[in-house]
Formats: C-alpha cells, structure tokens, sequence
C-alpha cells in the first residue's frame, strides 16, 4: 500500500513538473495562428433585435507576416424593412505596433454594400459613440440600403505591415476602456435597432476564440494546482 501511495505522489509530481514546463513555454510568447472576436455585449444605446452575436470579425495568419481579416454580419434584423446596418467597427493593435503602418488589400466582398474607407493612424485615436479609443476604424457607408452593411454582408482583407516588432493576428487581440465602458476588442455603431428600426446602439466583443495566452495560463495553473503532489494523513 505504502509503495502504491509513493508511486502515484511520484506521478503527481512528474504532472506538476510537465505544467510547469508548458506554463513557462506559454508565458515565454503563445501566440495565436487565429484570433474570432463575436460581437454580442450590448454596451450603449438600443440593442439590435437578433439573436447573438451580431457580428463576427476572424483574423487569421495566412503566412508569415500577412493576416486575413473577415467582417461578417451574423444576426442583424432587417426590421420589416429597416434593415440594421454597421456604420463604424473599431480594432485594437498591439500598442508596441503602429497603426500607420498597416496596410489592408481588399480580397473578396459577399453584397452589394459600398467598399468602406479604414482609417488607421495613431494610436487610441479613433473613438466610438461613448468617446472609448481605439486604433482602426472601418467606416461603411450610410444612406441608401443597398450600400450599407447588412446582415449576410462580408468582406475580407489581406493585412500587411511594414514597421518592426512582432505581427500577427494575436497582434489584433488587445482590449480597450474608458469608464465604465469595457474592456472591448472590438465595436461597432449599428444603426436602424430596435423592434420599429429607430434606434441605434454599440456592441462589442468582450471575448476572443481562443483565449490570450494570460487566460490560458491561469486555467492551466488552476489544474495543476489540483494535480499538486498532497502529504497523506498518518491512519489513526
């Protein structure tokens, strides 16, 4: 019996030495080859009427250097006619990375919506409704529905980038606050919510798929914490 106890605190501690091994590999740099940022925390103004999330933005290294950005409207309503639609999705970059220095090529379009204009130039200078920072602002355009954003609407880019430092799509996946507002990964203005169409309102990613590597790091601490080797109780 004794022998049996000794060989599984050795097993235990063998596990709590591999985590560890893994913990400081993860802390010394995971970096992502895909970051999906779902867009269903309603943080101001009306919400839109759809199921959650509204929006989908995946960004995903498609070669060393060069990442591909995806903007797809999941569930917005088309509001008996008043179709919700995006009118400005804000990003965050790494902040040892500059925002001038990103260069996005227009890959493909599904709809019939106008090519929006992205703004990118220095850090935190792009601002939502509530005034909360951030560094990339995709501006669709307004007016005529058929040039708006709507729901089943899609766009891709191929994102480059020509400073120094490390680039990648985890380069994406910083978070943003101001107040009492955030911590966002993204927002977005969407227009015409509401259940007559009349409203408009902000929503954001508060999560990404998968989780930054701090996240990561902590889950896998709290197992190996019950994986501890534990000193057995002498009988009594």
């Amino acid at each position: 019996m004794e022998r049996s106890k000794r060989h599984a605190g050795v097993i235990r501690a063998v596990a709590v030495v591999v985590g560890l091994s893994t913990l400081l590999t993860m802390s010394m740099g995971a970096r992502a080859s895909f970051v999906i940022m779902d867009s269903g925390n309603a943080w101001n103004g009306t919400s839109p009427t759809g199921p959650m999330p509204w929006l989908e933005a995946a960004f995903s290294d498609t070669s060393p250097g060069v990442v591909k950005l995806t903007l797809t409207a999941k569930n917005l309503s088309n509001n008996s006619g008043n179709l919700e639609d995006v009118q400005d999705w804000l990003f965050n970059l790494d902040p040892a990375l500059t925002p001038s220095d990103l260069s996005f090529n227009f890959l493909n379009k599904t709809g019939t919506f106008t090519t929006p204009t992205i703004i990118a130039t220095t850090d935190d200078a792009q601002k939502t409704q509530g005034n909360v920072p951030f560094d990339i602002d995709v501006s669709f355009a307004t007016g005529n529905p058929a040039n708006r954003f709507t729901q089943g609407d899609s766009i891709s880019y191929s994102i480059t980038y020509s400073g120094t430092g490390t680039f990648d799509a985890d380069s994406f996946a910083f978070t943003t606050s101001r107040g009492s507002f955030g911590p966002f990964y993204d927002s977005a203005h969407i227009q015409n919510t509401g259940s007559n169409g009349q409203g408009s309102g902000d929503i954001a990613a508060t999560t990404t798929v998968p989780e930054p590597a701090s996240a990561a790091i902590a889950t896998a601490a709290s197992v190996l914490f019950l994986l501890r080797p534990r000193q057995s109780r002498p009988m009594k």
